[in-house]
This record gives structure tokens, sequence and C-alpha cells, in this order.
């Protein structure tokens, strides 16, 4: 069981670790943290566990990107 849980955990651990490393952390406008999409969409595309990623700002902002299941 443990295995099992550290093969989900693991990857989603990883996509953190990398976004914190973005400049999208410390993006101040909607253009700068638009530019940091196409990373999101990657992790999001790449960890099947991940369902969303946001980015807190010390102003209370936030910045969301999840997956849109659509047929």
């Amino acid at each position: 069981m443990e295995g099992a849980f550290l093969r989900v955990v693991e990857p989603v651990e990883t996509a953190v670790h990398l976004v914190q490393h973005e400049a999208l952390v410390t993006a101040r406008t909607q253009e700068e943290r638009m530019r940091g999409v196409p990373m999101l969409r990657s992790a999001l595309d790449h960890v099947p566990a991940l369902a969303s990623l946001y980015i807190a700002y010390p102003n209370g902002d936030f910045f969301f990107v999840r997956h849109l299941k659509t047929e």
C-alpha cells in the first residue's frame, strides 16, 4: 500500500518543486502570470494525480489552473 501511495505522491512533489522555481511565483501582473501557463499545463498533462495547481501571493491574489474535462 505504501508503494502505491508513493507512486502517486512523488510525481506531484516533483511538479510542486519545479513550479516553485519558476518566475510565476513572484509574478505581479496577470500578464506575467499568464506566461507561466504553458509550464503549469505541462505539469498537469504529465502528472495524472494532479487535478489543479494554484499559486498564492502575499497580497491575497492567487493563480489557479485546472483541467476542464469535456467531451
